[in-house]
């Protein structure tokens, strides 16, 4: 059993189900235009490039329908962001088998990090409130970079901070497959998370469903 590589893992989506919190907290900040709730599959659509490019597309799409006159996306993503970090937890869970990958790799002695587009501060929060930021030797946010993924940015700080010569990168979206290409790391694509695209346009090198079968993969690899 090979196990001298690390983990990077993508948070939102891949180990946590958020987007019911975003939608709650995104209506929040539309209702003052009269727009109309938007359903959690077309918040789905949006997520994934961090909450500036969230709101641009939420923008976009009320304009479409006529709902919206402002732009001022700048403005709009502070105030969502003011609500959204004042209690990210409501409606987030842990996906099933998450907790039990983890502890296994950490038994392994398996370094494991996140990377992710969210601020650092909110996912060190989510984490604390979880109880999964033991797991894991760091965080790069979102906010540490200079552009969020799938720039690779955030994936080479890792890769220069971690102590192993291999690294493997798990998450779920075309933006989290783009990113492993740009920063050429495997990627491990799960399933259950917010993919838009059409899997035959994905690179990844392996996919899963369950995260018995990812601590497999990542094994094996």
């Amino acid at each position: 059993m090979k196990q001298n590589f690390s983990v990077i893992f993508d948070l939102d989506g891949t180990l946590i189900h958020s987007t019911q919190t975003i939608r709650t907290n995104v209506n929040k900040v539309m209702m003052a235009y009269d727009c109309e709730p938007l359903s959690l599959n077309i918040i789905n659509s949006f997520v994934g490039n961090g909450p500036r490019v969230l709101i641009s597309k939420v923008v976009k799409y009320h304009q479409s329908r006529g709902e919206i006159i402002t732009d001022n996306v700048d403005d709009l993503t502070e105030i969502f962001s003011h609500h959204y970090n004042q209690n990210p937890y409501d409606d987030t869970v842990i996906y099933d088998g998450a907790i039990e990958l983890l502890q296994k790799l950490k038994s392994s002695n398996i370094p494991m990090v996140i990377c992710t587009n969210k601020v650092t501060d909110t996912t060190l929060l989510l984490l604390q409130y979880f109880k999964l930021a033991e797991y894991f030797e760091f965080i790069i946010g979102g906010d540490q970079v200079s552009e969020r993924k799938p720039n690779p940015e955030g994936l080479i700080r890792c890769v220069a901070k971690l102590p192993t010569d291999c690294h493997l990168f798990v998450g779920d979206s075309e933006v989290d497959a783009k990113t492993a290409e740009n920063a050429k790391l495997p990627f491990f694509l799960y399933q259950g998370g917010y993919l838009n695209a059409p899997l035959s346009e994905i690179k990844y090198t392996k996919k899963f469903s369950d995260f018995e079968k990812l601590y497999q993969l990542l094994v094996e690899h």
